[in-house]
């Protein structure tokens, strides 16, 4: 299992740092005992092994990468490609399919493209070097994950879309949950409602992360996490 894995790896990173268990035990207020028995039978809870990440200075993507997989050669996408993508977004949605494993004829069925315009996507995207397309629509997708430029306009658009779409929901189904609203709170506040925020992303990415490894059903979802110095104001919308 993952998590048994990321458990190596954190004493591996422990034993790296010299941090011993009775340093664990002291940090988290519990038995040396229960520290070793939790690591011996790699029972560790996520909230403890997110602690002893924090207390180990030890991020989760350090564990990720030092687990010996074999992981996807990744793909930085160049400037001629992220500028084309940012200005052809439908473009980059069909390719990101492709990328997961969809074939140009289930694309087609169940977005009801044209075989006009499926010749076009695959013959734009064998230009621009991410695919091999080949007699009846066959294709090789020669990359397998996709890097861009954190900054870069793709990025930007590709959040404007899909916080569009994310937020288009009123969030009364089953797994999903929203609030927004509005308080006065002291300025030294913010800090530690950050930190507290970024404890649920990291609990967030470690379910990914041992989901990968586990046979119980993953469902794509949506996190937003959100907070800024703001007043509203109802006048603006008026003159905007």
């Amino acid at each position: 299992m993952k998590e048994k894995i990321l458990i190596d790896q954190l004493k591996k990173q422990m034993k790296a740092k010299g941090i011993t268990y009775n340093q664990i035990a002291k940090a988290l207020d519990i038995s040396l005992s229960t520290v070793k028995r939790d690591f011996a039978l790699k029972n560790l809870s996520l909230s403890r092994f997110l602690s002893i990440c924090e207390i180990t200075n030890t991020s989760l993507k350090d564990l990720s990468q030092s687990i010996e997989v074999s992981q996807p050669k990744t793909h930085v996408l160049t400037d001629e490609q992220e500028a084309f993508f940012a200005k052809n977004i439908n473009y980059w949605a069909y390719f990101d399919q492709l990328l997961s494993g969809r074939s140009p004829t289930f694309l087609s069925q169940k977005y009801k493209i044209t075989k006009n315009q499926e010749v076009k996507y695959l013959k734009k995207l064998d230009a621009l070097k991410l695919i091999e397309w080949g007699p009846g629509n066959k294709v090789k997708v020669l990359i397998e994950s996709v890097s861009w430029n954190e900054n870069g306009k793709l990025r930007e658009k590709f959040l404007e879309i899909n916080e569009r779409q994310f937020l288009g929901s009123r969030f009364k189904g089953e797994s999903e949950f929203y609030s927004f609203f509005v308080e006065d709170i002291p300025k030294s506040a913010f800090p530690k409602i950050i930190q507290e925020m970024k404890k649920v992303e990291n609990l967030i990415e470690l379910e990914h992360q041992m989901g990968k490894y586990t046979k119980e059903k993953r469902k794509s979802t949506g996190v937003m996490f959100a907070i800024r110095p703001w007043n509203f104001n109802p006048l603006e919308e008026l003159s905007s």
